[in-house]
């Protein structure tokens, strides 16, 4: 499993890129998914997001960016 971290290098999620699985924790609540090829999920975090979708069997996308109209900083 693999990190995976937003803009402001904030740790998101951990990602099995083979499976397509994704654990992500957040305030003592664990979500584990597996995505299927084509599909994506988008967390935020503060003024942050973070895209990730499934590409292919091997291969995830993963885009993080700020919010619009929000200056973001790290803490």
């Amino acid at each position: 499993m693999e990190e995976i971290r937003d803009i402001d290098n904030h740790l998101i999620c951990y990602a099995d890129y083979t499976k397509g699985f994704i654990e992500h924790s957040y305030h003592k609540e664990l979500i584990s998914i597996v995505l299927p090829v084509g599909g994506e999920i988008m967390f935020t975090r503060g003024k942050c997001y973070t895209i990730i979708r499934r590409l292919e069997i091997d291969q995830l996308y993963v885009y993080s960016n700020h919010l619009p109209g929000m200056s973001c900083a790290p803490i």
